[in-house]
């Protein structure tokens, strides 16, 4: 289960960044409707998807160090020419750009 939460997060963060920085209109942005998280009132936060954000609260309640502990086989595994502690060096770059993560 954890590695599925973190491929579809991941990709689903993504997916969220480049709608913002391309700046498509609801027509596209409602594609993507379905994976958004919901707020404590229910609302769609179209900030984190639902594998991360559910009823105002993160899922994952361990630190930005403990998630990029638990991505790393995946994101080794998907670049072959990466070594584990590659990978996880590149996670604890990027992560703290993330809403998330930043400070």
């Amino acid at each position: 289960r954890n590695e599925t939460h973190m491929e579809n997060c991941i990709l689903q963060q993504l997916a969220i960044q480049l709608l913002q920085l391309l700046g498509y209109g609801m027509d596209l942005e409602s594609r993507y409707y379905e994976l958004y998280g919901t707020n404590a009132d229910g609302a769609k936060n179209k900030d984190y998807c639902k594998y991360c954000f559910e009823n105002g609260s993160f899922t994952f309640q361990g630190t930005m160090e403990e998630m990029a502990e638990l991505c790393v086989p995946n994101m080794a595994a998907a670049n072959p020419d990466m070594s584990e502690e590659e990978a996880k060096n590149r996670m604890l770059e990027w992560f703290p750009t993330l809403k998330r993560w930043k400070k």
